[in-house]
Parts: C-alpha cells; structure tokens; sequence
C-alpha cells in the first residue's frame, strides 16, 4: 500500500554535481553535505575551510549536517575576525503536512581593522554552501516509476543585501532539469516523480573591503509536499448522474 507521505532514500554520492550516483535500495534517507570557507585577502591571504556530511537515516526526526569556521588575522583590532556557520535540517511531515528543509546561514564578517599582515589593509570573505540529496523509490512505496508523487517547492527569495550573495537550485538529477533562485526573484516548483534523484543546493557569500564588520543572518528552506487530489466538480458529478439514470431507462 502507498505510503501517505513522501518515502524519501538517499540518493546522490557526494563526488561533484557531474558525479551523481542513485544508490540502490536505500529508503527513507537523505544525505546533506555542508561546507564553510573563512578568508582575509590582502598582500598577505588567510583562509580557514570546513566540510561535513551526514545521512539522516530517519526523515521523521530532525537532522542535518552543519559547518563553521572562525578566523582572524596574524594583527590587527579585536574586530578583525570572518567567521561562519551553516546548519542543514531536514523534518518529514506527519499526515497531511509536507515535508520541510532548510539552510540557516550567520556570521560575522569584519574588516574594521583587518590587518592580514603589518600594513595591509585586507578584505574579508566568509562562504557557505550547503546540498541536500535523496530519492523517490518505487520499491519502497509501491507506485510505478516516472508517476507523479508530488511537488518540491521553495518561495521566492528576499533582496540581496549589500556585499552579500546567495542563490538555490532544485534539481532533478534524473531527468537533467533544474531551477536556479536568485535573490530578489521568483519561487520555484519541481515535479518529483517516482524513481527520480533530486538535489537541493544552497550557497551564501559575503564580502566585505576594508572598513566593514556586519553581521549576517539567512534561512533558506523549502518543503516537498505530496500532490493534492483534486475534489469532484460537481457539474461533472451531475453529467454523471444524469447518465447513470439514462442507462437505467435503457431497455433490457
């Protein structure tokens, strides 16, 4: 019997975007991959990086994947530091609510004072990305592959601020279709189809020259939602009617 909510499975071995690999027989997983970059570029560069994956075995609960880096220069003021965090979650949906995701990016990126090496009037740079991969198994729910099970969605995005940037793509990895989200745009919607891959990607950068220090804060997120069954119009309800009674007026 059909399971009421999404059956998501992993999906995608974390090689590269070109590298994707369904992997077989692998229910109600998803694997997240987050990554953080922490940088003073000058005369004399800095640079800090993290990367974590996890799988969420059980979609029901909470889970996720989270980086972070910290950063501050060989001198400078106590300001002088870029750092970055950012936390992937995943929480299926009970009944009849969807499926939700989310990336959180914070931060603090500060060139106040930045002084990578003695004279040196360094920039700042933190950059988070994040990917979320999973599949739609026939095996595990029942239905025939390539048969519409839902949609994947994700609003539209509010405007850049400035000196930072951030983008989302919805993918289907199976069937080589994606949609890009930028700042300020429209949301998108992807079909999910039983027997496909999907891919969620999210990324944020921000840049900061010398003699800025803000504090950043973003949740991108998205929810994956069963497709709804139309209701019965009821003009057809009455055509239908009316032929019901036609053909019990037929002559044996």
């Amino acid at each position: 019997m059909p399971h009421t909510r999404l059956a998501l499975a992993l999906l995608i071995a974390l090689a590269g975007p070109a590298q994707a690999l369904i992997l077989d027989a692998a229910p109600n997983k998803v694997f997240t991959s987050a990554s953080a970059e922490a940088a003073f570029e000058g005369a004399a560069s800095l640079t800090a990086n993290d990367t974590q994956t996890a799988v969420i075995e059980y979609p029901g609960l909470p889970g996720g994947a989270a980086a972070g880096v910290a950063l501050r220069p060989f001198s400078g003021a106590a300001k002088d530091q870029a750092s970055g965090s950012l936390a992937i979650s995943f929480l299926g949906g009970a009944g009849a609510l969807a499926d939700s995701f989310s990336f959180t990016f914070s931060g603090t990126v500060s060139a106040e004072s930045a002084l990578a090496a003695p004279g040196d009037p360094a920039s700042a740079r933190v950059t988070l990305q994040g990917a979320m991969f999973f599949y739609l198994d026939p095996l595990f729910t029942g239905l025939p592959a390539g048969s519409l099970l839902g949609s994947l969605r994700v609003d539209g995005l509010r405007t850049a601020l400035p000196y930072e940037s951030f983008s989302m793509t919805l993918s289907d990895e199976t069937a080589g279709t994606s949609s890009l989200l930028t700042p300020g745009g429209p949301g998108a919607d992807l079909p999910l189809l039983m027997g496909h891959g999907y891919s969620v990607t999210a990324a944020y950068t921000m840049a900061v020259p010398h003699g800025i220090d803000p504090d950043f804060a973003l949740v991108l997120g998205g929810t994956a939602a069963l497709q709804p069954v139309p209701e019965p119009n009821s003009g057809w309800l009455a055509l239908l009617g009316l032929a019901w009674l036609a053909s019990r007026r037929r002559p044996c």
